[in-house]
């Protein structure tokens, strides 16, 4: 079965509870003797000053569980360029993948050419495994948009690094789409960081300036919620 990038879910399985009143402590432990005196207050504008200031180690202590489903091993392989992070995904070397799915753009989902090619490619995989060929070997031949499962742990410091480079439109749509998908679960929890968070010409912190110079898209990014 051929599928679309949309069809790939995002799951938030984890997550550090009360970020603000961590973050409040974590400011208060550097500023003060006496740190458990924690105040919300004017937190917003802390987390802002932490982020445009550059003095984001304080946000490792925030960590996320993501389950990806039905991205592509291609995508695995762009994800875990971002090294500071935990990943687990499904293995061909120990599973039969013969019943995973290709993962394309919507153009190509109605493309006999492709649909035929896949399914020979599935073909000859299946055969080559009950020749007794080792599902280690025999996956040699499968084509990179394979769905793959993956779980990512990372921090929000992490976090903020990848939706900076990811989100751009210069990645490919899949990189776009999976990783809005994480963005927005991360606004859900953490609106008073992650708002803040994007591209180079969205960030404040970047001086919302593309620094891509000659490869720049071009397209101004815009915040994809209400």
């Amino acid at each position: 079965m051929i599928k679309t990038y949309n069809d790939i879910t995002v799951e938030l399985i984890r997550k550090t509870e009360n970020p603000i009143e961590l973050i409040t402590l974590l400011m208060n432990i550097t500023m003060k003797k006496n740190f458990k005196k924690i105040s919300h207050s004017e937190m917003t504008n802390q987390i802002k000053f932490l982020l445009n200031a550059n003095h984001t180690s304080l946000f490792e202590h925030i960590n996320y569980t993501f389950v990806i489903t039905g991205a592509s091993r291609n995508f695995l392989t762009q994800i875990t360029r971002h090294r500071h992070a935990s990943y687990t995904s499904g293995s061909q070397h120990y599973q039969t993948y013969n019943e995973y799915n290709l993962v394309v753009d919507e153009s190509l989902v109605n493309n006999k050419e492709v649909e035929e090619n896949f399914k020979n490619t599935i073909k000859l995989y299946s055969k080559l495994i009950d020749n007794n060929v080792p599902k280690w070997e025999a996956r040699q031949i499968l084509p990179g948009g394979m769905e793959n499962n993956l779980i990512i742990t990372i921090n929000a410091r992490s976090l903020i690094n990848l939706f900076n480079l990811r989100l751009c439109h210069r990645n490919v749509e899949e990189m776009q789409i999976v990783t809005t998908k994480m963005y927005e679960h991360c606004i859900n929890h953490f609106p008073e960081l992650f708002k803040l968070v994007g591209p180079d010409c969205y960030m404040e912190a970047k001086c919302k300036k593309c620094h891509q110079g000659k490869m720049s898209c071009g397209v101004k990014w815009e915040y994809p919620f209400k």
